[in-house]
């Protein structure tokens, strides 16, 4: 029985999540279909990802997880299904699998073949061949994605550059600067014999923080924090408020760690 993720910008009010789901089980009646979220921006690619990238490990090996954001095939982007850490994926190959993995040498892929006919909403009918074509152990190969602008964050011995990457719903800002990054250029300056000081600045001079707390209710209620949360990723709230909609942040906003040695 497979089991199938829709990762959308498809409103539940419009027709065409349910017009997929149909075509699905009318190939495949006992599949599973679990709905990650179809309440993505429309057309934001990244949002999409970053929801895809760090929920899928949560299901079991084997799903197939289809990402159906702006993915009406069109000439030069084709739709593919990929293989990776033994999940599948079905998606357009317009560069955005590498907002999906950090490494696309090991996967593997193959692409779906066009379906005739007119209409304005063929994309169905490609993720049910995707489907078909992986069910039923279709051949993939290494190498054939498209490379595309996964972004990172830019760290420096002394500075780590990155950006505010997604804004969850409770206004919750999130970046690209990993825990793990933060500590290695700590780490580089204490064992230049400093204990360096370091200053997180967020859009620019004016909005800083000093501390990286444990979590939310780190601080009183209104006050807004910084903390490295459950992804390992830079983040940050207001305890009970919206920091976002406060500071006037979105997914455009360059953060800044300053590391200065005391």
């Amino acid at each position: 029985m497979p089991l199938i993720t829709i990762t959308s910008d498809w409103s539940k009010n419009d027709w065409y999540l349910p017009v997929l789901k149909g075509k699905l089980l009318g190939l495949y009646p006992s599949a599973s279909i679990v709905d990650i979220s179809n309440s993505i921006r429309p057309f934001d690619i990244y949002q999409a990802c970053f929801v895809l990238r760090h929920s899928y490990k949560s299901f079991p090996v084997g799903s197939i997880h289809i990402l159906a954001v702006n993915s009406e095939p069109e000439p030069g982007h084709r739709i593919v299904a990929a293989r990776k850490d033994g999940h599948y994926f079905v998606s357009v190959d317009d560069g955005r699998f590498p907002l999906l993995f950090d490494d696309l040498s090991q996967v593997c892929s193959f692409e779906v073949e066009q379906v005739g006919g007119g209409g304005t909403f063929k994309a169905a009918d490609y993720f049910c061949r995707a489907v078909e074509g992986i069910l039923s152990g279709r051949e993939m190969k290494e190498g054939l994605l498209r490379a595309g602008g996964a972004e990172h964050a830019a760290v420096l011995p002394d500075k780590i550059t990155g950006r505010v990457v997604y804004i969850d719903s409770y206004g919750n800002a999130i970046t690209n600067i990993s825990k793990r990054d933060f500590l290695k250029v700590y780490e580089m300056a204490s064992q230049q014999g400093h204990i360096p000081d370091f200053t997180i600045y967020v859009g620019g001079p004016y909005l800083k923080f000093e501390d990286i707390h444990e979590g939310y209710n780190s601080v009183v209620q209104g006050n807004e924090v910084a903390f490295f949360n459950s992804l390992g990723l830079l983040e940050f709230a207001v305890n009970k408020g919206n920091f976002a909609a406060a500071e006037d942040v979105d997914p455009t906003t360059e953060v800044l760690v300053r590391f200065i040695k005391m």
